[in-house]
């Protein structure tokens, strides 16, 4: 809703945060895009996400949104989203916010110390005391509330530091989520940022707030979950964009994803599929998600990795990361090592309590399936009695 920020960010992916055009969505062009969404799904459940650059520079926009979901479309369900870095709350924002169903992700850092470093203001001011503040505010008014931490690659904290730091300190919170900049990929030995994104999913198992199972990889366990419980040949791990989601710009432009928005630049529109005032071309969002690695087709990991979910990452490096494939394969041993000494019951018990509301299957169904993970969670039976991923 906003091609345009109020802050300065160091690491911003589009050129901290100056646009080369600004832009804002008028409330017409967020109806239409509405309709849009309505009139392609197959679904009543819908969510909508409000993103930018700063979407709360364009707050009228997002008030005129939700008001007419729920005045215009009253047989369907709506999840508010608004990614923000949290400057801007105001209580008006906040009593909004939590009277309409809407979950509130805001960009965190870690301390202030770090956070300071790298989220500034247009005129080089951190910008920790004011977000920290109006936390507090998002506390008060019960809004759903998550945080986005961003690792740089020139202060490489420890990210197990950075996640307990945030989980006692804004201890309302949901869910926190940690990544790291993109361009530290480059610049990070594949087995640090493996071992940091193992060290996060241990300290997540063991947190008794995270709702994940003691010490698995959680995502990875969601995975296979999924895969055990329906047909073992559908796909379930993949990600979403251009298929269950798109996106679209200030001024009415589909794309695959937001992050497909800042590269269309370098691809020749290779990722546009028309506007929602005039064509729309789902060929050319299938031209990108039907895109697939063969390396990736022959893994025996295919149906559980995550770094061949993003249609982007595939379609724009034609090739895995090594990192992503090193800790996809890490992950999957200590999740084998764990089924062979857990009880089976236990591990289906408890992921479907993270998952009961997407799964809806009963037990009856879940007791039938069973013969599925047997063979995983027997130690010593003859197909996994190596725990390397070429047996799983």
């Amino acid at each position: 809703v906003a091609h345009s920020c109020n802050l300065n960010c160091a690491y911003c992916d589009v050129n901290k945060g100056k646009y080369t055009n600004e832009e804002y969505m008028s409330p017409a062009t967020a109806k239409k895009a509405i309709d849009f969404l309505i009139s392609n799904t197959t679904t009543n459940k819908l969510i909508i996400i409000f993103y930018g650059g700063e979407p709360l520079l364009n707050f009228s926009t997002i008030k005129e949104a939700v008001k007419y979901c729920k005045a215009c479309h009253v047989n369907y369900s709506f999840d508010f989203q608004i990614h923000t870095n949290g400057v801007l709350l105001n209580e008006q924002m906040c009593k909004f916010f939590s009277d309409n169903n809407s979950t509130v992700t805001v960009s965190i850092d870690g301390p202030q110390n770090i956070h300071d470093k790298y989220r500034v203001n247009l005129n080089g001011n951190g910008s920790y005391t004011k977000i920290s503040n109006n936390m507090k505010m998002l506390r008060d008014y019960n809004v759903k509330t998550n945080i986005t931490c961003v690792v740089n690659k020139i202060d490489r904290t420890d990210i197990a530091e950075l996640y307990t730091y945030l989980r006692d300190t804004f201890t309302f919170v949901n869910l926190i989520t940690i990544k790291h900049e993109k361009s530290s990929y480059a610049n990070v030995a594949t087995n640090e940022l493996v071992s940091d994104f193992l060290r996060i999913d241990k300290i997540q198992g063991t947190d008794n707030n995270s709702g994940y199972t003691h010490c698995i990889p959680s995502q990875v366990m969601r995975a296979l979950i999924y895969k055990i419980l329906f047909i073992p040949s559908q796909d379930h791990y993949v990600c979403p964009q251009g298929n269950r989601w798109i996106s679209v710009t200030p001024n009415g432009d589909i794309y695959l994803c937001q992050h497909s928005i800042m590269y269309n630049n370098f691809v020749n529109n290779e990722f546009m599929a028309g506007n929602i005032n005039k064509t729309f071309k789902p060929e050319q969002l299938l031209k990108t998600t039907n895109y697939i690695m063969q390396k990736c087709q022959d893994c025996s990991l295919y149906n559980l990795c995550s770094n061949r979910g993003c249609h982007l990452a595939r379609a724009l490096n034609k090739e895995p990361f090594p990192w992503q494939c090193e800790l996809t394969s890490r992950q999957v041993t200590e999740l084998i090592e764990y089924l062979s000494t857990t009880s089976y019951k236990r591990i289906l018990d408890l992921s479907l309590k993270e998952h009961e509301k997407q799964i809806k299957i009963g037990i009856m169904a879940v007791r039938t399936k069973l013969k599925h993970i047997k063979p995983l969670a027997v130690k010593g039976c003859d197909r996994c009695a190596s725990t390397t991923t070429k047996n799983l």
